[in-house]
C-alpha cells in the first residue's frame, strides 16, 4: 500500500516501516503455502495427462498430446524447484511471490497456446485454457503486492488473446474476455489494497501504535503473549514479550488486580536473573504488559531435550542454575517498601516452566503474576492456594503465611527434577498430588545423582525440608553454601555454556521427541486444610 500522497511524500514513521514488514511476513507465509499447493496441483496435472499418451487424435481431440506432456512435466519440475528454494531459504520467499508472473502464467500459457494450435476442432478446450490462466492470474493476489498483480495480468491477457486468436473465436468474444480480464485485474488491485489497509489498520489499532504485534508465543488461562516490537519515533526498536489479557477476563476484578499487581511488582524488580517489566497500560479495555523478551526456551523444555538425548545436566550446569536462581531470589528478598521495611515478596509459582534460558545461557526467573507482597492484604478468597501443586510447600497447601522459604522449597524440588529428569512429587490427580506433597518422602540429590558433590547434596536437602525451622532461611545462605563449588567447578562459565548449547535445540522443537511430562494447571484451587 503506497504511503505517498498526491504532490508530496508522506513522512514514514518507524511504526509504518514495521507495518510494511509485518505485511511482508504475511506475504512470505502465504508464498510458502501457495508453493506447496502449486506443487500438489502440478503433480496432479501430470498424473492426469500421462494416460493420454498413445491415444488416437480422435480420442484426445488434439493431433498431438506432446506439448501438454512436456508442459506438465516442466511445470512439475519448476513447482518442485520453487518449493525447494522457499523451504530452504526463507529469504527467497519475497521473490518467490512473483512465481505466478514469471513461472505459472508464461509456462502454462505457452503450453496452452501450443496445444490450441493442435486442436482438431477450433475452439475445443478454449474455455478450459481461459479458466486455467485466469485462475493462475488470481494467485497473484496472495502475494499482497500490486506490482505482482500487474506483472501477472499483462502476460495473462496476451496469452488469452493469442489462444482466442488461434482457436478463431469471434472478435466480440475476444473483446468480452479482454474486458473481463481487465475487470478481474481491477478487482485484484482493489482487493490487494484493501487487504493491506486492513492489516495496517488492525496493527495500528493494537496498543495505540506503540507496539507492533508479531508471532503469538502462547496463551494461558487469562492472557496471551506475543512477540512484539516497541517502535516509537526516530527509528528506535526493541523486541518485547507483550502479555495481553483475553477479552473474556477484562471484567474480572480479581484477575485484573492480579494483572496490575504483576506490573507493579515487576516494576520493582531490576536484576539480570529476573525478566524485566517495561510498560503497563490499557487499550480498548484490554490490559497489556510489555516485558523483556528472552530469546530462548523455558527450563522445562531444555530439560526435555536432554532427557530425549539420554542425558542429564552436568554438575556444573546444575550448580550454575542454582546460583543464578538463588541470586534472583536474593534480590527479591532484599526489596524494601517506602517505609524501609522488607517488602516480603513471594513468587509462589517457582518451577522449571517459569525459569527461562536464553540462547546465551542466561537464567531468568519469569511470571510474577501470582506473586504475593507480604505486607499487603491478599486479594483471593479464603481457602485458595495458587501455584502448582507439585512444587508447593506444606505451608502453601495448608494456607499458612508465606515467605521466601516457600520459594526456596520450590527451588529445591525444581533442582531435583532437573538433576534427575523427572518430577519428585507424583500423583494421578490433585488429591493424590496434595497428599504426596505433604507426605511423600523427598529423595536426596545423592540418591538421584551419585556424581553430585556432598556440598550440593546437603544444600538441596536443606531447601526441601518440610519443617520450616530446618529449612534454609534465606537465598543468601544458599549462595554462601555453594560458593566453593561455583569456584572449584568454574560453574558460572561451564554451566552457562552448556545451557546455551541446549536452548537452540529446544527452540527448534527437538524437545518434542521427549516423553511429555504431565503438566498441571498453572493455577490450582484446593482447600487449605491439611490432608490426613
Amino acid at each position: 500500500m503506497s504511503l505517498v500522497t498526491w504532490g508530496s511524500p508522506k513522512a514514514r514513521t518507524a511504526a509504518s516501516v514495521l507495518l510494511d514488514r509485518v505485511i511482508g511476513e504475511e506475504r512470505d507465509r502465504l508464498t510458502l503455502t501457495v508453493s506447496r499447493a502449486r506443487f500438489g496441483l502440478a503433480a496432479l496435472n501430470l498424473v492426469l495427462i500421462v494416460p493420454d499418451w498413445g491415444q488416437s487424435p480422435e480420442q484426445m481431440g488434439y493431433s498431438s498430446v506432446t506439448p501438454s506432456l512436456v508442459g506438465a512435466a516442466a511445470y512439475f519440475v519448476m513447482s518442485a524447484l520453487v518449493l525447494a528454494v522457499v523451504s530452504r531459504w526463507p529469504g527467497a520467499r519475497r521473490f518467490a511471490s512473483f512465481a505466478p508472473a514469471v513461472v505459472d502464467v508464461p509456462l502454462v500459457g505457452t503450453t496452452e497456446l501450443l496445444q490450441a494450435t493442435l486442436a482438431l476442432t477450433p475452439g475445443l478446450g478454449t474455455q478450459a485454457s481461459v479458466a486455467y490462466l485466469m485462475a493462475l492470474s488470481l494467485l497473484s493476489v496472495l502475494a499482497l503486492s500490486r506490482t505482482v498483480v500487474i506483472a501477472t495480468a499483462l502476460p495473462t491477457t496476451a496469452f488469452l488473446w493469442a489462444i482466442l486468436h488461434v482457436t478463431k473465436v469471434p472478435v466480440p468474444i475476444r473483446v468480452g474476455v479482454t474486458v473481463g480480464s481487465l475487470g478481474a485485474l481491477t478487482l485484484a488491485w482493489i482487493v490487494v489494497g484493501q487487504v493491506r489497509a486492513l492489516v495496517r489498520l488492525s496493527r495500528q489499532a493494537d496498543l495505540l501504535g506503540k507496539y507492533v504485534l508479531g508471532e503469538r508465543l502462547g496463551a494461558g488461562g487469562m492472557a496471551e503473549v506475543f512477540l512484539a516490537t516497541y517502535s516509537p519515533e526516530g527509528g528506535f526498536e526493541r523486541k518485547v514479550a507483550l502479555k495481553r489479557m483475553l477479552p473474556a477476563f477484562s471484567e474480572n476484578e480479581e484477575l485484573l488486580t492480579l494483572f496490575r499487581r504483576e506490573a507493579s511488582v515487576g516494576a520493582r524488580l531490576a536484576h539480570p536473573n529476573i525478566v524485566q517489566v517495561y510498560d503497563f497500560g490499557v487499550h480498548e479495555q484490554r490490559y497489556f504488559l510489555a516485558m523483556e523478551y528472552v530469546d530462548g526456551a523455558p527450563l522445562s523444555k531444555a530439560l526435555k531435550v536432554l532427557v530425549a538425548g539420554g542425558r542429564l545436566p552436568s554438575v556444573p550446569a546444575l550448580v550454575y542454575l542454582t546460583h543464578e536462581i538463588a541470586s534472583a531470589l536474593d534480590s527479591v528478598a532484599g526489596l524494601r517498601a517506602a517505609d524501609g521495611q522488607p517488602l516480603g515478596l513471594v513468587h509462589r509459582d517457582l518451577n522449571p516452566p517459569n525459569v527461562l534460558l536464553s540462547r546465551a545461557g542466561e537464567v531468568k526467573v519469569a511470571d510474577f503474576g501470582i506473586a504475593r507482597v507480604g505486607n499487603q492484604p491478599g486479594i483471593t478468597e479464603t481457602g485458595v492456594m495458587r501455584g502448582k501443586l507439585v512444587y508447593a510447600a506444606p505451608e502453601q497447601l495448608q494456607g499458612e503465611a508465606l515467605d521466601v522459604q516457600t520459594d526456596l522449597y520450590a527451588l529445591g524440588l525444581s533442582l531435583l527434577e532437573v538433576a534427575s529428569g523427572r518430577r519428585v512429587i507424583q500423583g494421578a490427580n490433585d488429591v493424590e498430588l496434595a497428599t504426596a506433597a505433604l507426605q511423600q518422602p523427598i529423595p536426596r540429590l545423592a540418591a538421584l545423582r551419585p556424581d553430585a558433590p556432598p556440598a550440593l547434596d546437603e544444600a538441596i536437602a536443606r531447601l526441601t525440608e518440610r519443617d520450616r525451622a530446618l529449612r534454609t532461611k534465606a537465598p543468601r545462605e544458599l549462595l554462601d553454601a555453594i560458593a566453593p563449588l561455583v569456584r572449584e567447578l568454574n560453574a558460572l562459565e561451564l554451566g552457562r555454556r552448556e545451557w546455551a548449547q541446549v536452548v537452540p535445540l529446544a527452540q527448534t522443537g527437538t524437545h518434542a521427541l521427549a516423553p511429555a511430562l504431565p503438566d498441571r494447571e498453572a493455577e490450582t484451587k484446593t482447600s487449605p486444610a491439611p490432608v490426613r
